[in-house]
């Protein structure tokens, strides 16, 4: 049997951490396969179709291995402070939100991140202009070339 995984379970599983999150200095993202949720700019949670990702610290791990997570390993290598739950261990309401009691508790121990700066500039029409365009532009400003594209 194929494994095909499921868009309705991840925007579920989504749904149900955003009801159980703090309404203040949560952000959602969309990183690591998934979306994961940032509170007060440092990494909480990453939800996809392969189940939760939960950020316990270094400390609560152990801890956290025990009540049923496992390390999470991303190219073989394992993220420590991090678990990941799968989502046969998510089913219950009362499981997922003691597990997102676990991760905010952690995560608010941190110190908050300062919000960066958007770094696209704006130009004319208030349009922001492509990354590449904006290289030539800046090239073009300082009286350099920029190099042609090589084509097929």
């Amino acid at each position: 049997m194929v494994f095909e995984p499921s868009m309705a379970s991840d925007l579920d599983l989504i749904a149900r951490i955003r009801a159980l999150m703090p309404t203040q200095g949560v952000v959602e993202k969309r990183m690591f396969g998934g979306t994961c949720f940032l509170l007060n700019g440092n990494l909480c949670f990453g939800a996809s179709w392969k189940g939760l990702m939960i950020r316990v610290g270094k400390e609560g791990q152990a801890a956290a291995e025990r009540r049923g997570a496992a390390p999470l390993t991303m190219k073989g290598r394992r993220m420590g402070g991090y678990v990941r739950l799968d989502a046969a261990a998510l089913k219950s309401d009362a499981a997922l939100a003691a597990w997102v009691k676990t991760g905010v508790e952690h995560v608010r121990t941190l110190p908050a991140k300062p919000v960066k700066p958007e770094r696209r500039k704006v130009v004319r029409d208030g349009l922001p202009l492509p990354p590449p365009l904006e290289a030539a532009r800046k090239k073009a400003a300082k009286g350099k070339r920029p190099a042609k594209r090589k084509t097929r």
